[in-house]
């Protein structure tokens, strides 16, 4: 990703959640705005990369997202006043759910360069922009880093979420982390969870998806994230880490977070698929966790 250019993976996400919703029935997740967001010369790039069939019948973006605004409304329901996303590209949430908004304190943190391409698309359409959305832009280009990993103890990224942007440290929140843990060091990963406490009380959640470590085997892997995994090292987003699933309640633990769910494979597709196109299937090693902080 270049300093001033919007993540192609973002682009990519986004078009996969729009054309699921504008083609696929019955839907796992209906993101009805998601594909106006992306630009002709953009779908047609897309495509270009990965066939159309192929995109329609991936799933992993699609279940992600479902799993997150479920989890999350329910957060909802239990208190939660706040929803932050990190590293949020071309999320819709905000302009699917204007009466949640009311309520509600939507943070998205991102690149500024696609923040500033969210925010000219969302011009251009007409939309109008939620009172209660907050970018919060950050630069991790200058870690070299091509995707968020937060570090909750940096004195600039606490000063934006305390005081700048009407984000409270009393108030439960509700965190998103998609598509993220795989282009990251374990370390860096371990870094963002263990400092979600620095701005957020007991009780607050963080959805997030991970890979296994079957996944960087060569005798484990799947098809279908082998090619992907091919094609993004090819642009320069290489995927590089996984997690083990049966000791991954024990390693939250360890940085002060209670796994309260922990999907694999097997449990999204038997709560998202079942009954669906035999054509769409689950990854085979993404899992999806759900975590509070104790």
């Amino acid at each position: 990703m270049k300093e001033n250019q919007i993540s192609f993976t973002a682009m990519m996400t986004a078009y996969i959640r729009g054309i699921h919703s504008k083609y696929t029935n019955p839907k796992i997740f209906n993101d009805c705005l998601g594909y106006d967001l992306i630009p002709e010369e953009q779908k047609n790039r897309i495509e270009q990369t990965m066939p159309k069939e192929a995109l329609m019948h991936s799933t992993a973006s699609i279940t992600r997202s479902r799993y997150t605004e479920d989890c999350l409304m329910k957060a909802i329901e239990n208190g939660v006043e706040q929803y932050v996303i990190l590293g949020a590209g071309l999320d819709t949430f905000a302009y699917r759910y204007p009466d949640l908004l009311k309520s509600l304190h939507v943070f998205e943190l991102d690149h500024p360069a696609t923040q500033n391409f969210k925010r000219q698309r969302v011009d251009e359409l007409g939309w109008n922009h939620p009172d209660n959305l907050h970018y919060i832009s950050i630069d991790f280009t200058r870690d070299n880093l091509h995707y968020i990993s937060i570090d909750f103890t940096r004195e600039d990224i606490v000063t934006k979420f305390n005081s700048s942007l009407n984000y409270s440290v009393l108030s439960k929140s509700f965190f998103s982390w998609q598509g993220v843990t795989m282009y990251l060091s374990k370390e860096e990963v371990y870094k963002t969870l263990t400092n979600l406490s620095k701005v957020t009380p007991a009780g607050s959640m963080i959805v997030f998806d991970y890979f296994s470590v079957d996944e960087f085997n060569e005798e484990t892997t799947s098809t279908n994230l082998q090619k992907k995994e091919n094609m993004m090292n090819k642009i320069g987003e290489p995927m590089k880490t996984g997690f083990d699933p049966a000791s991954m309640k024990e390693e939250m633990a360890e940085l002060g977070l209670n796994l309260l769910e922990n999907l694999s494979p097997v449990d999204i597709k038997k709560r998202y698929m079942t009954g669906l196109n035999e054509n769409l299937q689950a990854h085979k090693n993404v899992y999806f966790a759900l975590a509070e902080v104790e």
